[in-house]
């Protein structure tokens, strides 16, 4: 029987600073050490491919140099065309970095008959308040 399969897709991975690449980096060896095959999908300065710990890494070549909302779309798109490169995983993972990776994990789970798992790390409840918009109590 082969290992379940997941599939990763983040903004940054280790050693790309940033916080949800190291949520996501604990969640990759959790996943791993359960038996799962774990394939993590990021951007980098320069494309690569790696394996560690059994993980397999693969970055893309980033739009950092544009801090802009046109360097965020670029940096979606090429996760977006990345991932449809890839074979089919079991499951698709997806962070909230960059904004709108919900979009890519849901199509690309629909296309390839994957399920869907986005982790939302950038949810902040209290805005609802210092925006005046009422809650149901």
């Amino acid at each position: 029987m082969s290992k379940p399969s997941i599939l990763l897709i983040n903004r940054v991975y280790p050693p790309v600073r940033g916080a949800t690449g190291r949520l996501l980096q604990d969640m990759a060896n959790a996943l791993e050490q359960s038996g799962w095959k774990v394939t993590i999908l990021a951007t980098d300065t320069e494309p690569s491919f790696e394996v560690q710990a059994n993980i397999s890494i693969k970055r893309i070549k980033s739009a950092e140099k544009y801090k802009t909302a046109f360097g965020y779309i670029l940096n979606w798109c090429r996760l977006l065309v990345a991932t449809l490169k890839m074979p089919k995983h079991d499951v698709v993972l997806t962070l909230s970095d960059p904004p709108m990776l919900y979009v890519i994990g849901s199509f690309v789970s629909q296309f390839k008959g994957s399920a869907h798992v986005h982790w939302c790390q950038d949810l902040y409840p209290d805005l609802f308040r210092a925006l005046g918009v009422k809650l149901p109590q």
